[in-house]
């Protein structure tokens, strides 16, 4: 399982209870459908929690508090409310919100927390991972909202908290047991949180070393690069790398890692032939993306790209300033070669013999090449 990050627990659970927060899978949609059915009086279809649970359009953000392997609960984030519903019915109210939001307008249709763990800090948990997990989507909501009854008292206080804010009230949006009753709009404005924690991608520093490590063991299992290879780009006390990280509350998600004179700082010892060409064609102005690594629970999100779209920005701008940039990568892992096709790297080489696998054995990779 991919366990998303969050360094949180709660106090009144045994320290040795394990907690963990994941993304919602098709093989939880029966312990989601009844916990939402001791928790609401509502009755949804099955369909209903097969479509987040499922997720086969990317649409849902839609992630579960487990501890011992036992769902204690569930949030699920509509990351793009306008075309999900308000396309098809909506209010006057969220048609102006809508409109406030630039057309970025993510809906939380769902949070529930199981009884035995209520009052332990699991709902704004769950909410700040899912609102965090949105922001590092490609969509990018500026505006989240949501409905709560309203004599729910102990919900309002807890999303008070959390920034949201009464903004209107709906006299007729519940149904319950033939009685219409009243439900609150509570709205959070997601630009302070965006540009506080999910844009915050900056150049790493000497203090990121133990967590730039930790990530890239997580992420390649294989690795055993040693200290100084990562104190080398972390502390650049030669300024020649381009080394950024993407932060989400103050938690490091991803990085890379520029060599921006690779001839100097390897290909003038050691080179390949290809590298070779290379340099020749690049006038020996050659930088090399060394690493580039985005935690499992946070790929396909956007954020590798971006980093590496901020990164070559950085080195055009650079007193070095290459003029052809290439990276290796792994001949299996299409997913990344995509991400490269997508940011106009060329597939111009293949090395027959780069790494090692797990079992020792070479691997192929190929060299992706980019015309600065």
């Amino acid at each position: 399982m991919n366990w998303l990050p969050s360094e949180w627990r709660p106090e009144r659970l045994s320290p040795s209870a394990r907690v963990g927060f994941r993304h919602l899978l098709p093989i939880d949609v029966p312990v989601v459908a009844k916990l939402s059915s001791v928790s609401f009086p509502l009755n949804y279809p099955e369909y209903w929690f097969h479509n987040f649970c499922f997720n086969a359009k990317d649409e849902f953000c839609a992630i579960g508090c487990f501890v011992e392997e036992h769902l204690a609960g569930f949030i699920v984030v509509v990351r793009d409310h306008i075309s999900y519903e308000l396309v098809h019915r909506t209010t006057e109210f969220e048609r102006n919100l809508a409109i406030e939001a630039d057309g970025k307008l993510a809906y939380v249709m769902s949070l529930a927390v199981d009884f035995r763990f209520q009052r332990l800090g699991i709902g704004s948990e769950m909410m700040r991972v899912a609102i965090a997990n949105c922001l590092c989507h490609q969509l990018k909501p500026k505006m989240i909202y949501l409905h709560v009854m309203h004599d729910n008292v102990g919900a309002q206080k807890m999303y008070s908290k959390m920034g949201f804010q009464h903004r209107h009230t709906n006299p007729r949006y519940y149904y319950i047991d033939r009685r219409e009753k009243a439900g609150f709009i509570l709205v959070k404005d997601l630009g302070a949180y965006d540009s506080d924690c999910a844009k915050n991608k900056e150049h790493l520093l000497a203090s990121d070393v133990l967590a730039v490590k930790k990530l890239s063991k997580a992420t390649f299992e294989s690795t055993d690069d040693p200290d100084w290879w990562y104190e080398g780009f972390c502390t650049n006390r030669d300024d020649d790398y381009c080394a950024v990280g993407c932060f989400v509350d103050q938690q490091l998600m991803g990085y890379v890692a520029i060599s921006l004179d690779y001839y100097r700082k390897e290909l003038e010892k050691k080179s390949t032939e290809f590298e070779d060409q290379l340099l020749v064609e690049a006038d020996k102005k050659l930088a090399n993306v060394e690493s580039l690594v985005v935690s499992r629970h946070h790929q396909r999100t956007g954020i590798g790209s971006e980093l590496l779209r901020l990164a070559i920005h950085s080195c055009l701008n650079h007193k070095l300033t290459p003029k052809i940039i290439y990276l290796y990568v792994d001949h299996r892992n299409t997913g990344a070669q995509k991400l490269y096709e997508k940011m106009g790297f060329m597939n111009r080489h293949t090395e027959p013999r780069y790494y090692y696998d797990v079992s020792g054995k070479f691997q192929p990779g190929f060299v992706f090449v980019k015309i600065l």
